[in-house]
């Protein structure tokens, strides 16, 4: 409480450097480059809200979907197509996924034989049995253009669930803690 008092009575001295500091760090990560991508290891706390991995995760398909068979639509080599969308989605886990899919299909294997050796966490399930089973471009494209929306409407419900329960969980976790400290320091003493 002491070095409190002291800190208030010395206020006009430092008052200015956490706005400085606060400056500083938001410049350090504009250099950086992540604040260019949402997804990265810098955001990997927020995947940890409730509803919010899952629903980045199907934004995440939704995209690849889209942008795969537009590319696919305009005759760009399957391979290609499939990094150049999985680089589109910011994803580490998709993007080294597909690295190894599309490196597997330049060598000549069978899409199915092919994404056996991807991770299970590169792809949603629907996505990876389109991907796998999908010997013709026709047909992969047509399933593309029908999943990607499938997997924005899930996106979309699982934002409006976010909306709507949590400002609920926040204000029970912050007015819990606060009414918890408040009692702790009441009755303790």
């Amino acid at each position: 409480v002491r070095w409190l008092e002291k800190a208030g009575e010395t206020v006009g001295y430092w008052w200015f450097v956490w706005p400085v500091l606060l400056l500083l760090i938001a410049w350090a990560w504009r250099r950086s480059g992540n604040a260019a991508t949402f997804r990265s290891s810098s955001w990997s706390l927020l995947r940890f809200v409730p509803w919010m991995g899952s629903m980045l995760r199907d934004y995440e398909a939704a995209g690849f979907a889209e942008l795969l068979s537009l590319l696919l639509n305009h005759k760009v080599p399957y391979p290609r197509a499939v990094s150049l969308a999985a680089d589109a989605t910011g994803d580490p886990a998709m993007i080294q996924g597909t690295e190894r899919f599309a490196q597997a299909i330049e060598r000549g294997e069978l899409p199915d034989a092919a994404m056996k050796g991807v991770s299970r966490v590169a792809f949603p399930p629907m996505l990876r049995w389109i991907l796998s089973s999908g010997a013709e471009q026709a047909s992969v494209v047509d399933s593309l253009e029908k999943l990607g929306p499938i997997y924005r409407s899930r996106g979309n419900f699982k934002s409006d669930k976010l909306k709507i329960f949590l400002p609920i969980l926040l204000t029970i976790a912050i007015g819990g803690t606060a009414t918890l400290i408040y009692g702790l320091t009441l009755f303790l003493p």
